[in-house]
């Protein structure tokens, strides 16, 4: 409760029994949150081109090594840092991010002039020459099932001013959400303290030594002057290093029990993940080059569902505006 209050008020409210709550999205009302305005204030709240020429392998495939880099950086950062302790080292990572998008959007553009002229090269310009182009088909679908459709909505809802004053940031924050968070939250799953907003102060009170005179400056302390004091103070300490040390049992209390527990679980999760991706990873790699190759029908799968989901939301973000043009609000 302490953690999701939010999300359990609005449970509560569809949920009550015998009340028949209807969850409903009213376009006229609003929400006031806390945007986060640092890096760290983010965290605690995720094959085409090696066609181009053996001039764009250069480019490549640093990029492919930069972008590994960054990965394997975000997992060092995430493991046992705090975002508000290593906010240049994530800074600098989601900015790598970002550039690769760039080149990422500007290859795209490049592919898709490149498979205009090549058709045009071959004869007339048609539709069945056009889409059927693989390289071109496919990122005029991807575009358009991102971006297109996005800018569709903006402006069939006439609310396109967020398209031009928020779109460029979040384009290029979309690759920080899908790795750097990504990992981050596998990284910190023990952490329970997500949410907690201001919880994560530590006192500064070291305490103060007390003073029994009148004089805040002066402090009594006992300390043997006479020989006699001094040679039993010394006996007794002789006695001390004397004595064999009880042997220590350690009793490990169920706070540290609970947090193994989590961390334990965490590295489980951790190991699962980044087992099951490098698995993927190898066996898309490892498949045979060409048209018919997995990575080639991976991709397309992956292509064709994301669009397939793009233009699903764009239906019901349609269909709410037609309905509401005759029901209201």
């Amino acid at each position: 409760m302490y953690l999701a209050e939010d999300r359990i008020l609005c449970w509560e409210l569809v949920s009550k029994r015998e009340c028949k709550w209807k969850l409903h999205y009213v376009k006229s009302a609003y929400a006031i949150t806390d945007v986060p305005d640092t890096v760290p204030e983010l965290f605690v709240l995720t094959q085409s081109l090696n066609d181009l020429g053996s001039a764009w392998k250069y480019v490549n495939t640093p990029l492919h090594y930069i972008y590994v880099g960054l990965v394997l950086w975000c997992f060092l950062l995430s493991l046992g840092n705090r975002p508000a302790g290593s906010r240049i080292g994530y800074t600098l990572s989601m900015i790598g991010f970002a550039l690769i998008t760039v080149y990422m959007l500007f290859a795209a553009i490049y592919l898709a002039v490149r498979g205009i002229q090549s058709i045009e090269a071959e004869g007339d310009i048609t539709a069945s020459t056009i889409f059927g182009d693989k390289i071109f088909r496919n990122i005029v679908i991807s575009l358009l099932a991102t971006y297109g459709l996005y800018i569709i909505s903006s402006l069939l809802a006439l609310e396109p001013w967020h398209m031009l004053t928020s779109f460029l940031q979040y384009l290029l924050l979309a690759p920080s959400y899908v790795n750097v968070l990504n990992v981050y939250a596998f990284c910190n799953v023990h952490d329970v303290s997500w949410g907690t907003k201001g919880s994560d102060k530590v006192s500064d009170d070291l305490g103060a030594v007390k003073s029994s005179s009148d004089n805040k400056d002066e402090v009594d302390v006992d300390i043997p002057v006479e020989q006699k004091d001094i040679n039993a103070v010394y006996a007794a300490e002789l006695g001390v290093l004397s004595t064999k040390a009880p042997k220590e049992v350690t009793n490990v209390s169920e706070d540290q029990k609970q947090e193994d527990y989590y961390k334990n679980f965490r590295t489980n999760v951790l190991l699962a993940w980044t087992m099951s991706n490098g698995a993927l990873t190898a066996g898309i790699l490892q498949s045979s080059s060409g048209t018919s190759s997995l990575a080639t029908t991976y991709m397309g799968v992956l292509l064709y569902t994301v669009a397939g989901l793009a233009f699903f939301r764009f239906l019901g973000s349609t269909i709410y505006l037609i309905v509401r043009l005759f029901a209201g609000e």
